[in-house]
């Protein structure tokens, strides 16, 4: 049946078994043009391609890296060209000072998959879905500091802070939150 000039996949049943409202049957083809033109929609509104996160949630990608490495502290997501091609995804983890020659250390956590841009390596960090490749890696700050890289998100250094005291009271900040206690207050300390 064709109706008014439209495509014959596309036909109108004389029923209305949906509360008075006209049933319309649809073939398979069309049925499936229609999903795929919906998904991709969606999938181009979302800007990484069904990862879960809306564009808007993703932090820009700085354009360069901070020269001297101030950016490079526990909870830093970087992203770092490889020389052997693509970009690897590592997490700071610790960074420590030992005396010269060998100056501060970056311990980090290295991931498996890589990235082909900065943008896709936040990306594939949003997803929550990376394998751990090494799980530390120590590397001399001068040595890691000459590769392209960029911060591409972050995360609380939850174990670091807890192990810290920071308002200097002999407590550890883990020992008073344990205890009720506020981790930034001297005045306030766990019962010895």
């Amino acid at each position: 049946m064709r109706l008014g000039g439209r495509s014959p996949r596309l036909a109108r049943e004389p029923r209305s078994d949906l509360h008075g409202w006209p049933v319309v049957a649809i073939s398979a083809d069309v049925a499936t043009r229609y999903w795929v033109m919906v998904v991709t929609a969606a999938l181009a509104l979302t800007g990484c391609n069904g990862c879960g996160h809306k564009a808007s949630d993703a932090p820009p990608v700085p354009a360069s890296a901070d020269p001297e490495g101030k950016d490079l502290v526990p909870g830093a997501i970087v992203a770092a060209v490889e020389k052997s091609g693509g970009i690897r995804i590592y997490k700071m983890v610790e960074r420590n000072w030992f005396p010269d020659p060998i100056g501060e250390e970056l311990v980090m956590i290295a991931y498996e998959q890589k990235a082909d841009t900065f943008e896709h390596a936040r990306d594939l960090w949003l997803k929550h879905n990376l394998t751990v490749a090494l799980p530390k890696v120590r590397v001399p700050r001068q040595m890691f500091m000459p590769r392209d890289h960029r911060i591409v998100a972050s995360e609380p250094a939850r174990q670091a802070i807890r192990k810290l005291d920071s308002d200097a009271d002999g407590f550890a900040n883990e020992a008073e939150i344990d205890a009720l206690k506020y981790p930034g207050d001297p005045q306030s300390k766990p019962a010895p």
